[in-house]
């Protein structure tokens, strides 16, 4: 189940509206509005598939899905989540290093268990495998601003 929330954006302006600058900033506004909208809504997408709540079937693959959907929208609780995943083998094949690229992305979002997590897992990596989860993540942040 997808939660939708997003309006197209074409609906709420009219090419006119954005003749003034002050229009436009307003635009803006409600285009960021609906990302983090659609964020949340990835990520509690993400959650279901995760947990295996209500009918949905736990399935490791979608949740990682939407939970890498959502930490493009910069939910910083996906991307701790994703870490997760990565650490234990969810889905995916267990590497520390992209674990703690995507600890590290949630971390630098202010995410509290994410803190945590990096911290922790930090003690286990040499500090060449910091280098290259920290270089991936700076990565990341490069290719995800660019989209």
């Amino acid at each position: 189940m997808r939660y939708f929330a997003a309006i197209p954006l074409a609906l709420l302006v009219t090419s006119t509206a954005l003749a003034s600058e002050a229009a436009f900033d307003r635009v803006l506004l409600v285009r960021q509005d609906i990302q983090a909208h659609n964020s949340f809504s990835d990520f509690m997408t993400g959650l279901d598939f995760y947990n295996g709540w209500g009918e949905t079937p736990q399935n490791y693959l979608e949740a990682m899905k939407f939970f890498e959907l959502a930490a493009h929208g910069g939910h910083n609780q996906a991307q701790h989540y994703l870490g997760f995943m990565y650490y234990k083998g969810l889905g995916v094949t267990k590497d520390n290093i992209e674990a703690y690229k995507w600890f590290y992305l949630a971390a630098s979002n202010g995410d509290k268990v994410g803190i945590v997590l990096k911290i922790t897992l930090k003690e286990l990596l040499s500090d060449q495998e910091i280098i290259e989860a920290e270089s991936r993540a700076q990565e990341w942040l490069h290719t995800a601003d660019l989209q």
